[in-house]
């Protein structure tokens, strides 16, 4: 505050210092809505706080990099329970290649799909399988189901049975089996009517690709059919709804025993269809040329012709 002298004048000192007082007073921020300008320097926080402080570029730039971490993203790759497979890269990748091995939380099964595949729940495995859709709605086919302990024949289209036809040698002899719901097997075998010693058979499941016998999905092994009856091979799977091909071949050295066929010369027709309208009709695939041995990963079919009529191997399977 300025003070008069005897005269009612302000002295010309105190002119000059409220002068100074009032211009610096000008250059200070309002306590309410204050605006800087400059480097404004305020204290940095400690890492973490998650109070209303002011954050420096200091406290920001802290968190960031730690938030950002590549090795952590790293690390989440080796982790079971990371849902997407994704690696560090590939998150600041353009074009993110995003693998899941799970759906609403339930595992998909490894087996790579097949063209036209769709995922299917299969209550016995627990897991999202691919399978070819029969289409027509949630219920596609007629069937009460499988029972546990029960042994089923590979088609449903058998009206009668034959005890005279061997398998061939020096080929593989596939037939369509159509499985209507998921079921686990843990046999599959024939019934031998003639038996002749030393007599052998390799039975084999594929999967269906394109209406023909694509990948392997067991190699049952050999079966002894020296003697007559039921003969089988433990196996393990699941099978979820679906098209299926059985696979049946005998050794060349060996002699061959009679089986059991299905005698309904319509047995198979519906599936493997024919070129023309006839009285006869397409039963059996027929790989010919083929060497005896463990099957191959893929189902060989670059030398097929049909067995007609009255010569369908009848295989069976039993569910767990």
């Amino acid at each position: 505050m300025a003070s008069l002298d005897a005269s009612t004048l302000v002295p010309d000192i105190q002119i000059s210092s409220n002068i100074a007082r009032t211009s610096a007073v000008a250059l200070k921020a309002d306590l309410a809505n204050p605006i800087f300008t400059g480097a404004v320097t305020i204290p940095t926080p400690t890492a973490g706080d998650n109070s209303t402080k002011a954050a420096s570029t200091a406290f920001i730039t802290t968190a960031i990099s730690t938030k950002a971490d590549t090795s952590a993203l790293t690390s989440h790759t080796s982790n079971i329970s990371n849902p997407h497979n994704t690696t560090a890269a590939q998150v600041g990748n353009t074009v993110a290649q995003w693998n899941s091995n799970k759906l609403q939380g339930v595992d998909i099964i490894s087996t790579a799909p097949t063209n036209g595949q769709v995922l299917t729940y299969n209550s016995i495995s627990s897991k999202w399988e691919p399978t070819t859709s029969s289409g027509g709605g949630s219920s596609p086919v007629i069937h009460p189901g499988y029972r546990s302990g029960i042994y089923y024949p590979h088609s449903s289209y058998v009206s009668g049975v034959s005890n005279n036809t061997p398998i061939p040698q020096s080929a593989i002899a596939y037939t369509p089996m159509i499985i209507y719901s998921a079921v686990a097997i843990d046999r599959i075998g024939l019934n031998v009517s003639t038996a002749v010693s030393n007599a052998l058979c390799r039975l084999a499941i594929y999967s269906n690709v394109s209406a023909l016998p694509g990948n392997l999905i067991v190699d049952a092994g050999e079966l002894d059919c020296s003697t007559t009856g039921g003969k089988e091979i433990p196996v393990s799977l699941t099978l979820s709804p679906g098209v299926y091909w059985f696979a049946g071949t005998v050794p060349t050295t060996n002699s061959v025993p009679n089986i059991t066929i299905i005698s309904s010369n319509f047995s198979n027709v519906s599936v493997l269809g024919q070129s023309s309208i006839s009285t006869n009709s397409n039963c059996v695939l027929r790989q010919g040329s083929y060497t005896y041995a463990a099957y191959p990963s893929t189902a060989p079919v670059n030398n097929l012709s049909y067995f007609v009529n009255n010569n369908c191997p009848l295989f069976w399977f039993r569910v767990v």
